[in-house]
């Protein structure tokens, strides 16, 4: 992606990303979790892009060939790197407690499918 040294020096632009999740309904009651991510945007103009990227995710970076191209792909790069965290801490969750579980007295069963899909937007 090029030389990271004249990153420093070129245009720099940042946005805070507002994620919530607007995708599932909400019931009286639910909890809502909102939660506040910086995107920084620099150009580079040797290499006539434009490279985004959010600072509390690692190595969650994107690019385009303008800034409007790079919000597009970054909000989509964050979308991934967000569902794959959140997944693989469920799975942590699950795996630890997994033997802790007392099934004693229990008449039935039911699964829930969890699925996260973050919706970003501009603050």
């Amino acid at each position: 992606m090029g030389a990271w040294s004249t990153l420093v020096t070129s245009e720099f632009r940042e946005a805070t990303v507002a994620m919530a999740d607007n995708a599932v309904a909400q019931s009286p009651g639910e909890a809502t979790a909102e939660l506040g991510l910086t995107v920084v945007f620099r150009a580079v103009p040797e290499e006539n892009i434009v490279v985004a990227e959010c600072l509390e995710i690692p190595g969650c970076v994107s690019q385009g060939a303008t800034q409007e191209e790079a919000h597009k792909n970054i909000q989509d790069a964050m979308r991934l790197c967000l569902s794959v965290i959140f997944e693989d801490r469920i799975r942590e969750v699950i795996e630890s407690h997994a033997g802790s579980i007392d099934y004693t007295g229990i008449t039935g069963q039911q699964s829930i499918r969890v699925r996260a899909v973050p919706q970003l937007e501009y603050a």
